[in-house]
């Protein structure tokens, strides 16, 4: 019987066999703890972050919003570094509730999946 941290492990890994990120379109990685969310930009071929942001930054008035919000944060910091897209890793999460939230608010900027 395996736990619930080695099924995790492996639906992260299955995830991102499937993806790669480069300096122009890189990696946008979603880590999400019980009350907090962190959001990473990763060069795959360098193994660098380009940009990190984290939820316990941003204020705002709704929980919905504050994920929101921490996504039009990571947005406007691709911007900044002349970005214009990038590819979504998920992680071993489901796409929905925050990950969504995080997800409209980097589109809100203009940045493609």
């Amino acid at each position: 019987m395996s736990s619930v941290a080695e099924s995790r492990q492996r639906r992260k890994l299955r995830v991102r066999k499937k993806i790669h990120g480069t300096s122009l379109r890189p990696r946008i990685s979603v880590f999400r703890s019980a009350k907090h969310c962190y959001v990473q930009a990763i060069d795959d071929d360098k193994g660098k972050t380009l940009v990190g942001v984290r939820d316990t930054d941003q204020k705002a008035d709704s929980k919905n919003s504050k994920w929101f919000a921490l996504g039009a944060v990571m947005g406007e910091a691709l911007v900044k570094k002349r970005l214009k897209s990038a590819i979504f890793d998920r992680g071993a999460y489901k796409y929905g509730g925050r990950l969504k939230d995080i997800a409209d608010g980097i589109r809100s900027k203009k940045i493609n999946f």
